[in-house]
């Protein structure tokens, strides 16, 4: 059940913020950097899975490397089953990408760029957090002594990486967001949905993660003794990184709750302002 609410969490919030950005409250707010990093995370992922799904090679090497964890024919079958991440990934790369990137950031909105959405220092700060983030995230896989052994290229570390750079994308998506908040520039960029939905919804994931792990821990505690059991921080861990993702979610959900409702409560966000776009100037204007 927790699953399928984090799920609905991730499928709903582009809604949320296409509806916010069509009536023009978040012309600003929502930068091209945020649009390309949330499209370009789903799409990654989306690849990662379905290797992971329909690749035999897959399936033996992880065979191989984790023996006594769950076999990947059942374990992905089930979480990338119609409603699961597969479709999930397909949905979401398609609705940033043709309905928020394309056809606004990059179409209807592009003549209202201006200076104060360029990364601030502090947006550098979240940078640093996220690389150490990223860097987690590449040690809690075992990648068994590399790509290139003697028997030739481990696909499965491959996939992974490409797993983990698409569950990245998607927190760095943050970085510019949080930048402009800092400076003011998008108190109202973010649907104020968009933020408790995503941020609740990566609650509900951790929850849902550990509540997993521990039903694998029992299990092998069962079949396999206490000694060679797993530990539910491995196993919450490996091999999705969607604990880290959640983590990351989390930290950025307390950032803009913040920035929102304290530090910058009672402003008025310059992006109110009406834009004009460049069939609204007249040819006197450009004197």
């Amino acid at each position: 059940m927790l699953k399928v609410i984090s799920l609905l969490s991730r499928y709903f919030t582009p809604y949320i913020q296409f509806y916010h950005h069509q009536k023009r409250r978040s012309v600003a707010g929502l930068s091209i950097d945020f649009a390309i990093w949330s499209t370009l995370g789903p799409f990654l992922h989306l690849i990662y899975s379905l290797i992971y799904y329909f690749s035999a090679t897959i399936h033996s090497q992880w065979s191989n490397r984790y023996p006594t964890g769950v076999s990947p024919a059942g374990t992905w079958a089930q979480i990338n089953s119609p409603g699961g991440n597969l479709w999930l990934d397909m949905h979401n790369w398609v609705i940033w990408f043709l309905g928020i990137l394309a056809l606004q950031a990059l179409g209807q909105f592009r003549y209202t760029w201006n200076e104060e959405m360029e990364f601030s220092p502090i947006a550098q700060v979240i940078i640093i957090f996220a690389s150490l983030v990223l860097l987690g995230g590449i040690l809690s896989v075992e990648f068994g002594g590399g790509w290139l052994t003697v028997s030739g290229l481990v696909w499965l570390d491959v996939v992974d990486w490409i797993g983990l750079v698409g569950q990245w994308a998607e927190f760095v998506r943050y970085w510019p967001q949080i930048s402009m908040h800092w400076l003011a520039q998008s108190t109202a960029g973010l649907a104020t949905g968009f933020v408790w939905v995503d941020g609740l919804g990566a609650l509900v994931a951790l929850c849902g993660l550990y509540l997993r792990a521990s039903q694998v821990q029992q299990s092998q505690v069962k079949d396999l003794g206490v000694e060679s059991a797993e530990s539910v921080w491995i196993l919450m861990t490996r091999p999705t990184n969607e604990f880290f993702l959640a983590v990351g979610k989390l930290l950025v959900f307390c950032i803009l709750v913040l920035q929102k409702y304290k530090w910058y409560a009672g402003q008025r966000s310059l992006i109110r302002r009406k834009y004009k776009q460049v069939s609204d100037v007249e040819l006197n204007d450009l004197d």
